[in-house]
């Protein structure tokens, strides 16, 4: 897994735990906050990318993720955030 990877995550669905990201995608809490904080060394090249297309995880286990993420924002009375507007393929 790499941290241009990782991105997706950090960046489309920031409601979601380190721990969940570690869990779905297997990558350490390290890189997961410094891509987050923009402190990863290749952070200027790092582009979001979806790790089901990439193979890192499944769409259904993603959402599901993103499920329980969001009702632990609910319940914690935060706001969730609106889903990721869809990438063209131009954009990919």
């Amino acid at each position: 897994m790499t941290a241009r990877t990782a991105s997706r995550f950090c960046c489309a669905t920031t409601q979601l735990s380190e721990a969940q990201v570690v869990k779905l995608i297997g990558t350490t809490k390290d890189t997961i906050q410094k891509v987050r904080d923009r402190q990863h060394w290749n952070s200027t090249n790092i582009k979001p990318r979806d790790p089901v297309i990439l193979g890192l995880c499944s769409q259904t286990d993603l959402n599901a993720m993103v499920q329980a993420a969001n009702e632990r924002l609910a319940r914690e009375g935060r706001a969730v955030p609106p889903p990721p507007i869809p990438e063209t393929e131009e954009a990919a």
